[in-house]
């Protein structure tokens, strides 16, 4: 399990954060020369923040939603770039709140209006004393253009722990940390190669005939490579892939309708970036060249 981000001192400031079994942030306490400032309680939707509550557990101060929020009663509505950035924020009547510039590492700058959300750089949720994004992972730092915690993949991302987005962020995203993965190994009877998509938020897996329980060992015994711009859409890839025609033994056509075109037609139809399958249908050539 990946050390996640405990407390942040800044002067005699300190920001303290607890998690739940799901590695999940649950409890953020903002304390000043030692004494307890504000206290939120983070509950939870799978993996997106469905709430704000105050330290009683009980109050709601924030309900958040895909395209904006409600705080104390009030409706605020989000304009987002192609990342997810959000620039402008408006209330039900269309009035502009507050409108942020951002540089292509996510350093954040009020140019209009006044500060009335935490939601910013590809939908993180900023950590102002700390300077940090908070994702459900890790915690990114835009001064740095790193995260300040190792990836919970280690090598199988890369053999960078802390980069981010391939160093691309004008085009990437990473909420979590994690992504999708398109997996090769040799098939069993010995010919061909067997294509799958494999999930590094969870270790769950999907090919053809393989819907169920993952028996897959992903980036740590196969040749694998990352499908960029995935993260987040983890369970949508697997959906498609479980619910293709070719996961049907009476529908199989290799070639035509097999575990290669499973991987290449759910990348297409989410429309990802379908990065190739190593060694495609029959050649292994690249079975050595792990993680590219």
């Amino acid at each position: 399990m990946p050390a996640q981000l405990a407390a942040v001192n800044v002067g005699t400031h300190r920001s303290e954060f607890s998690y739940d079994g799901q590695q999940r942030r649950v409890r953020e306490i903002e304390k000043e020369n030692g004494v307890t400032e504000s206290d939120t309680r983070v509950l939870w939707c799978d993996g997106k923040i469905c709430e704000e509550r105050a330290g009683d557990g009980v109050t709601v101060t924030r309900r958040a939603f895909q395209h904006g929020e409600q705080i104390a009663g009030a409706a605020h509505l989000f304009a987002e770039d192609h990342l997810g950035t959000v620039d402008e924020v408006t209330d039900s009547t269309s009035t502009r709140l507050a409108a942020y510039a951002f540089d292509p590492w996510g350093r954040r700058t009020l140019i209009a209006g006044n500060e009335v959300t935490n939601v910013g750089c590809t939908a993180h949720r900023w950590e102002a004393p700390g300077g940090l994004w908070l994702t459900l992972r890790r915690a990114y730092d835009p001064e740095l253009g790193q995260w300040i915690s190792e990836d919970p993949i280690r090598f199988d991302g890369g053999i960078n722990f802390y980069g981010y987005v391939a160093e691309n962020p004008v085009k990437s995203i990473d909420p979590f940390g994690l992504a999708i993965w398109v997996c090769s190994r040799k098939t069993s009877f010995g010919v061909g190669n067997h294509a799958y998509f494999w999930n590094d938020k969870n270790g769950s897996c999907c090919g053809t005939f393989s819907t169920g329980a993952c028996k897959e060992g992903g980036p740590k015994t196969d040749t694998c490579r990352k499908v960029p711009g995935s993260d987040g859409l983890e369970d949508e890839v697997l959906k498609c892939c479980r619910g293709d025609a070719s996961n049907s033994p009476w529908l199989y056509r290799p070639f035509i309708n097999d575990c290669q075109t499973n991987v290449h037609d759910c990348l297409s139809r989410l429309h990802l970036q379908d990065p190739g399958v190593p060694g495609e249908r029959l050649s292994c050539r690249d079975c050595d060249q792990k993680k590219k």
